[in-house]
């Protein structure tokens, strides 16, 4: 295999087979060969191997999440029970809000990385992408040098995208940081919006962008670049250029997943001493904004929601079974425990009459969360079930509610969060 110019400048790989041509007295006169491109081929192998490794990550990411977070649950739970009573002025209030702080970024990493797997719901509405780069970059004038200059480009009249403001404002802040980073003795940080109109199918990265409206949003530096073996590997989760324990490598790995979940299209112009660009391209909105819509909290209203009603708590992790009950009790309610499925519908069959809440885990041995909730309702169909997982995916989800659920609740949670869907719960139409 080799490398030839084409006639319009640009590189084509070839594969070359041939064979000598020799005359009667064995002679070599001259040679017989076969030249085939097989660019196009080496680019779809490439695109199929970074998608192959993307998924491969994605699912053991999957995989890993509902465990991790489990352990996050006792954690929180138990330092949630050490925090009661307690304000700053306590010797240990210090040290309790550190740990809080630190299992709260610890969940927030495996966000991260499920949002890289593109393994989590997002809350798409109507939205104007100049607003939300708008406000993040009030956040971002605090944490770029001054020897930093910023140039701001925005298209005055850009369409609109269906988007996740959450998640979006995460693609801005992780792409200037990137490029903070690459500037460390100072250099220019310009970030550009325009619409634009695709008409020639774009492959790259794995992903495809097909002809149509887009809303451009540029990212661009004049730092010290990337190479061409670099560059092939920046969308790859724990690849970083930074010396160890100056990054996680999740930054680029996360915008990734969000732009995939967007329907977009991300790529990457870099060079050595030359800067680096990033290109996201965004499908734009035709017609009304008929989708935006303002979600409601329906939550919130009251602090730790208390009640007097039996709750029976199905988990298997005994620490989950102790910090949850002990949570819930402090606020009134008495909680039945059950490691398994299976003696949870032994207590449920001996105490239905009593038991107005079932918190049932999903993930265990046995039978399982799913067909514990089918017995539970065969039982009684009224049964009131609220399913909390360390990690679920969104079709599951919709299954399990599909399947009776009143409510889900994502781990870890804290115990305002349980509070309040327990009570709203309970105080829906009781049978």
């Amino acid at each position: 295999d080799g490398a030839i110019l084409h006639k319009d400048g640009s590189e084509r790989l070839f594969n070359m087979s041939g064979a000598p041509n020799l005359d009667a007295a064995g002679n070599v006169i001259g040679a017989v060969g076969t030249f085939r491109d097989v660019t196009k081929q080496r680019m779809l192998e490439n695109q199929l191997l970074h998608a192959s490794k993307m998924e491969a990550v994605g699912t053991l990411t999957g995989g890993i999440a509902h465990d991790f977070n489990n352990v996050l649950q006792a954690i929180s739970g138990y330092n949630q029970l050490l925090m009661m009573g307690k304000n700053e002025s306590d010797p240990d209030w210090e040290y309790l809000a550190n740990i809080d702080r630190l299992n709260q970024r610890a969940t927030g990493l495996i966000k991260q990385l499920l949002i890289f797997s593109r393994k989590v719901d997002i809350k798409l509405q109507a939205m104007n992408l100049n607003e939300e780069i708008k406000e993040s970059y009030n956040l971002l004038k605090e944490i770029i040098p001054r020897m930093i200059s910023v140039d701001l480009d925005m298209d005055a009249n850009l369409w609109k995208i269906k988007g996740d403001p959450a998640q979006l404002g995460q693609v801005f802040m992780n792409l200037s940081v990137n490029a903070r980073d690459a500037m460390p003795e100072g250099g220019i940080l310009r970030i550009k919006t325009e619409n634009v109109i695709v008409e020639e199918k774009i492959v790259r990265h794995g992903m495809e962008l097909n002809p149509g409206c887009f809303v451009l949003l540029r990212v661009s530096d004049t730092g010290h670049g990337m190479n061409q073996e670099t560059l092939a590997h920046i969308f790859e989760p724990f690849y970083s250029t930074k010396e160890a324990g100056k990054g996680t490598g999740l930054g680029l790995a996360v915008v990734y997943g969000i732009v995939a979940n967007h329907g977009g299209h991300i790529d990457c112009e870099s060079e050595p001493a030359r800067g680096t660009t990033f290109n996201i391209y965004f499908p734009a909105l035709n017609g009304p904004d008929r989708e935006a819509t303002v979600a409601e909290d329906g939550q919130a209203e009251k602090k730790f929601p208390a009640g007097e009603e039996i709750l029976l708590l199905v988990d298997d992790e005994e620490y989950l079974l102790e910090t949850t009950r002990m949570l819930l009790e402090r606020s009134g309610y008495r909680v039945l425990t059950a490691e398994n499925g299976e003696k949870a519908i032994e207590i449920f069959k001996n105490e239905k009459t009593k038991i107005s809440l079932v918190i049932l885990d999903l993930m265990m041995p046995g039978m399982g969360g799913i067909r514990c909730l089918e017995a539970l309702r065969d039982i009684d169909p009224q049964v009131k079930v609220i399913i909390s997982s360390g990690y679920i995916t969104n079709s599951k989800q919709r299954e399990v509610m599909d399947k009776g659920a009143a409510g889900f609740i994502q781990k870890p949670y804290r115990r305002q969060d349980i509070l309040n869907l327990a009570r709203g719960v309970l105080d829906q139409n009781s049978h």
